[in-house]
């Protein structure tokens, strides 16, 4: 204790003092660790002849807490401490399907091992070694790390499919509208689309003109040779990335090639939201819709694949970039697979009940895969 106030580096609080000149004054208490009803007083509440007991009281009857301001919030946003116990919080909402995390983490390593292994082949200076560690069985991860992307897809349509289906059974859309019928379906899909471009453009076009003036300035004023046209076809192609609509042109006019996940899973949002909402009025032909879009999406890759006759190819594993690897139509599948899966989550409350030889099954599938 210190000047009659409890101190601590905790919660800041306003109080007021009956036995100091000063009225208000910002105070760190910690509520938890103090007793009021302390019997041990300060010596310098000795000296005046005040009540710790009265002091303590004054101290908490008459507290505020202070809340952070944006600038504070920004410098926050930097603490290390805060930061660490966010990112190693381990609980779990009730809310919360787990093994979403787990499937984004290891995929995420999953992408950056693979992005990381195709540069690395390209420049390094020990080219020969390459032919020795392509033997090796886990070689097969990088040779397979264009599927890594597929799991996103897939998590991004189980997301969407279990939210929503679990919206409309615990709110009813048409008070939110405000309307009924066919008018509060077109309200429902116009909503759920400016929500997602209205969260997602604002930092997108930020960077897009970061790299626009940057990747500019690189190839005019520096040694370094951009790998991609982005200070040409930037400037002129824009507008499709706003839309998100770039992967329906030829990634040689691509602008920020990398762009082109966000580009495909906006397309298959806004795809999957009419099903949804088409679902709900009629499941049956909603159904049937999504089984022949998956079903198409597997025969046009497979003739895709075979019309360019293309094999795998470790020296070029994206030889058909253009073609297969970025496009909607051979991407689509593994969104669809996680919006039934949403749906079955969804009907059973994420309590799957399987036998253990099905589950022996599924991971002998999973891991020979």
């Amino acid at each position: 204790k210190r000047a009659n106030f409890t101190y601590d580096n905790y919660t800041f609080v306003f109080s007021k003092s009956p036995h100091r000149s000063i009225n208000t004054v910002a105070v760190p208490v910690k509520m938890s660790r103090e007793n009021n009803n302390s019997s041990h007083p300060s010596n310098e509440s000795a000296a005046d002849g005040s009540d710790p007991t009265t002091e303590s009281n004054s101290v908490t009857s008459d507290e505020t807490v202070i809340k952070t301001g944006l600038f504070s919030e920004i410098l926050l946003s930097f603490s290390i401490r805060r930061n660490l116990k966010t990112i190693c919080d381990q609980s779990v909402g009730a809310d919360t399907i787990p093994t979403v995390h787990g499937l984004r983490a290891i995929s995420m390593a999953w992408v950056i091992l693979g992005h990381t292994c195709i540069v690395a082949f390209k420049y390094s200076d020990n080219m020969s070694y390459r032919g020795v560690v392509e033997r090796e069985f886990l070689f097969q991860t990088i040779n397979n790390g264009a599927f890594s992307v597929d799991t996103f897809f897939f998590i991004s349509g189980l997301l969407v499919s279990y939210l929503y289906f679990r919206t409309t059974a615990k709110h009813d859309v048409t008070k939110i509208t405000r309307t009924k019928g066919f008018l509060s379906y077109v309200l429902q899909f116009i909503g759920m689309i400016a929500y997602r471009f209205c969260r997602l453009t604002s930092p997108y076009l930020f960077v897009l003109g970061v790299v626009q003036v940057s990747m500019k300035w690189f190839h005019y004023n520096s040694v370094f040779e951009p790998p991609a046209a982005d200070h040409i076809n930037c400037p002129k192609y824009w507008w499709r990335n706003l839309l998100y609509i770039n992967t329906l042109f030829p990634v040689k006019d691509m602008c920020m090639l990398w762009s082109w996940y966000l580009a495909d899973d906006t397309q298959f949002f806004v795809l999957g939201t009419i099903l949804l909402i088409m679902a709900v009025k009629n499941f049956r032909a909603a159904a049937s819709l999504m089984v022949m879009f998956l079903v198409s999406s597997w025969i046009t890759t497979m003739y895709i694949a075979y019309t360019n006759q293309h094999m795998p190819n470790l020296d070029d594993p994206l030889a058909l970039f253009d073609k297969i690897y970025d496009k909607p139509w051979t991407r689509l599948g593994p969104y669809l697979v996680g919006m039934i899966v949403g749906w079955v989550l969804f009907k059973t409350d994420c309590k799957i009940k399987m036998h253990k030889v099905t589950v022996t099954l599924g991971w002998t599938a999973s891991v020979s895969l």
